[in-house]
């Protein structure tokens, strides 16, 4: 119950958040925020948005390993502030997939892995809020096979 408590907070702090709107029917590609509100005790001000699908992920895998390696050393709280940034770059994905030039399936894909990410990352993150640990080798594993994925994408 922890868990789900501390994932819907995530969720719920990345709802907010986001990346400026992801709907592109209106023709307009560049829909992303230039800051982020204070809205979770953070500045997120004079973060750079994500531009490409390639450059999402590629700030998802460094921070990614970021956060592994803290809490593999045994140093979880040492990534604190990564998990709560990852959220903001894993939401972009749908958004910057639907302003790629992919197939439906390939769409399709990086919603799951987006979901799939979420989800992992938020089990991390209810470890430090009060929730049940985790085996950082599962999570990391499925952080990994997810992450891999999406660098199967054209990374336009």
């Amino acid at each position: 119950m922890k868990i789900a408590c501390s994932l819907l907070a995530l969720l719920i702090v990345v709802a907010f958040a986001g990346c400026g709107p992801t709907d592109t029917s209106s023709g307009d590609a560049a829909t992303h925020s230039s800051g982020y509100d204070d809205h979770d005790g953070h500045d997120h001000d004079g973060h750079d948005q994500p531009e490409s699908l390639g450059e999402a992920v590629e700030h998802i895998q460094e921070m990614g390993e970021t956060i592994i390696t803290a809490f593999e050393s045994g140093d979880a709280e040492a990534a604190h502030h990564e998990l709560h940034e990852i959220g903001h770059a894993i939401e972009c994905l749908p958004g910057l997939a639907q302003k790629a030039d992919l197939t439906s399936e390939q769409k399709d894909a990086i919603n799951n892995a987006t979901e799939a990410l979420m989800d992992a990352f938020g089990e991390l993150d209810g470890t430090l809020h009060g929730g049940d640990d985790v085996e950082i080798d599962d999570i990391s594993k499925q952080i990994s096979d997810q992450i891999e994925k999406l660098k199967s994408m054209p990374a336009s």
